[in-house]
């Protein structure tokens, strides 16, 4: 029961943060400056998205006196059923651009899928690649070790526009060995791109697993050097048993609590990160497609991409709380 209510809490709290957005974007005035594709028409469009009620119902003052009066600012309710744009929101279908006129969920799941192309490898590199260097640097805590960790955290404070373009520049207009962008992919299957000219993904994968590797290394390493200082492993040690032993049975359930608490904000940080790794790469994912919803004022695109996004956050929580709960039943 426990587990159930908090579900719906995590559920209850993405609606809100959807429904400020949608507060958000209804108070923003259209910019003569916008790079609009087709200007009348998106004004058009937004004027009358504008016209729609927000929520169900409403509670607002009603202004009628002619004179001012207190009256006024009695709120008066409204019910204004599911004709309303939060409605629209949650169904999902029926929601369409304010500039293609297409349906949103279209748009946003086909780039969801090149984003996920991308970041699902590179969790996937950056778990295991930063459980080896954690072991490797904690067994051998010397200048090397100490090094290797330098050197991470050295790409770790680069920032992600920078580590981007130098890659670039490097390995695509120096040496030439790996392909600068995706423009030719745009209108083509991610998972055609993938398994036929995989080397278009090689560096955005590079530049999503070398900002993150130091941090999440340098959990693991922390996390190994506190364990080893508690009593029960000192202990353990005294009774014969072997340290690979109490590697494999305690360290790791240790470890991977340490990384079940970094899982509840990767799901964030995947969009977050797609936002310039996308837009360097020219990938066609959802962090490119926000930018370019902002860019022509596609207010219901980018309204759906923050519901999205606080609902598979929300669900991220909820799994790794099961997860944790699995790992230490204390919790």
């Amino acid at each position: 029961m426990k587990r159930v209510v908090q579900f719906f809490g995590y559920i209850g709290l993405a609606l809100l943060v959807s429904l400020i957005s949608l507060w958000l974007t209804n108070r923003i005035v259209p910019s003569e400056n916008s790079e609009f594709i087709n200007e009348e028409s998106t004004d058009r469009s937004f004027e009358v998205q504008k016209s729609i009620p927000i929520f169900y119902f409403s509670l607002l003052p009603t202004f009628n006196e002619p004179k001012l009066s207190f009256r006024n600012f009695i709120p008066e309710w409204r019910w204004n059923g599911v004709e309303n744009q939060f409605h629209q929101l949650i169904t999902i279908r029926s929601m369409r651009s304010n500039v293609t006129y297409e349906l949103v969920a279209q748009r946003v799941f086909h780039s969801l899928k090149w984003t996920m192309a991308i970041q699902i490898p590179s969790l996937i590199i950056l778990f295991f690649s930063s459980f080896f260097l954690s072991f490797w640097i904690s067994k051998r805590h010397n200048k090397i070790g100490k090094l290797v960790f330098q050197l991470l955290v050295f790409f770790h404070s680069v920032p992600l526009f920078w580590l981007a373009s130098c890659l670039v520049l490097l390995f695509s207009v120096a040496i030439n060995l790996f392909p600068a962008s995706m423009v030719s992919f745009i209108h083509s299957p991610w998972s055609d791109v993938l398994l036929g000219s995989p080397q278009y993904f090689v560096l955005p994968i590079v530049c999503s697993v070398l900002p993150s590797l130091a941090f999440l290394t340098g959990l693991m390493v922390d996390t190994q050097f506190q364990i080893r200082d508690e009593v029960f492993w000192t202990r353990a040690l005294s009774q014969g048993l072997q340290e690979n032993q109490l590697r494999q049975f305690e360290l790791k359930s240790h470890l991977l609590l340490r990384i079940s608490a970094w899982f509840t904000g990767a799901i964030p940080s995947i969009i977050g990160g797609s936002l310039i790794i996308e837009n360097v790469f020219i990938i066609p994912g959802m962090g490119r497609l926000l930018v370019q919803s902002l860019k022509t004022s596609d207010w219901n695109t980018v309204n759906f991409i923050v519901f999205l996004t606080a609902v598979l956050s929300c669900i991220g929580f909820f799994i790794s709380d099961l997860f944790i709960s699995k790992i230490d039943p204390r919790q």
